[in-house]
């Protein structure tokens, strides 16, 4: 699984063509928001445990840490603008608030505001080019107007795709596998729940999801071992266990290598900055309390 750097240092977009044939080589995910906009054409992706079909006018936001893939079914220009949370939180702005980065599904951005959203694409990727002292500052105004667009026109969602019935059968042992990822999981195990041969069950899941089993298996635990690393304060190993590690060591390297830490770095990182975080809000919450206490009564 490829997975991109851990931070970026301001909002970033890109405009790109694929032949209707093209696959990505495997899925990857990353540590910042990433909004998939088809201008024209037609891609499935697979994304936690759901695959989506975008045609033109669609478009989908993948939140930090969804390994996701991409198949491309009909020739396509895309638009994906890579970006953190920060960049379009704004108290001031209500609308915004109401858009939850985490759960939009595919949305479909009817003909008729399809002008006026498209046009916020094209300055966005004229001032990603220019890339000045000022771009970021630029390019966040424009994300901000984007979203408040997407507001405006109360644009809709639509429903995830099944694909064919064998797609369907892969998304199901998706579903399973994030179910039950503390339990033991064998190939063929699972290739008999889906009726087919293991050889063939492996090369139909990994189209699907873009990752083998073994390695979706792993990501999904991984993944919930990081929830259990910042809410709980259980121990490394037995972590490692309750997520479905049988080798605490190998969990340490399996994670290392996927996150770039080891797990008790991870928490220690994170840990620091909920701190830091939260002392921040109590410093807001002082400074706005003094300012309100200087009006009269």
């Amino acid at each position: 699984m490829r997975i991109s750097n851990m931070d970026i240092d301001r909002i970033y977009i890109n405009g790109l063509k694929r032949d209707g044939d093209y696959k990505m080589s495997n899925n990857h995910f990353h540590y910042y928001y990433e909004l998939f906009y088809v201008k024209n054409g037609g891609v499935r992706i697979f994304i936690n445990n759901e695959l989506y079909e975008l045609r033109s006018g669609d478009f989908i936001v993948i939140a930090p840490g969804e390994a996701h893939n991409v198949r491309y079914f009909l020739p396509t220009y895309r638009i994906n603008i890579y970006f953190k949370s920060e960049d379009i939180m704004d108290k001031n702005l209500a609308a915004l608030n109401k858009f939850d980065l985490r759960s939009t599904g595919c949305i479909h951005v009817p003909g008729t505001y399809r002008q006026s959203v498209e046009s916020v694409f094209e300055r966005m990727l004229s001032e990603d080019q220019a890339d000045d002292s000022y771009t970021k500052y630029m390019l966040r105004c424009e994300l901000l107007e984007l979203f408040i667009l997407l507001q405006r026109f109360q644009v809709k969602a639509s429903a995830a795709s099944r694909g064919d019935s064998e797609d369907a059968v892969m998304l199901d042992i998706a579903k399973y596998i994030s179910e039950h990822y503390e339990s033991p999981i064998t190939l063929d195990d699972l290739a008999s729940r889906a009726g087919l041969s293991p050889s063939y069950f492996s090369r139909k899941f990994k189209n699907v999801t873009g990752m083998g089993m073994k390695e979706y298996l792993k990501y999904t635990r991984l993944r919930n071992s990081v929830h259990m690393l910042v809410s709980t304060s259980d121990s490394i190993t037995d972590i490692a266990f309750a997520c479905g590690f049988s080798d605490s060591n190998y969990f340490k390297d399996a994670f290392k290598k996927m996150y770039g830490v080891s797990p008790r770095e991870y928490r220690k990182q994170m840990t620091t900055d909920y701190l830091m975080k939260e002392s921040l809000k109590k410093t807001d919450r002082a400074k706005r309390d003094k300012r309100l206490s200087a009006y009269p009564k």
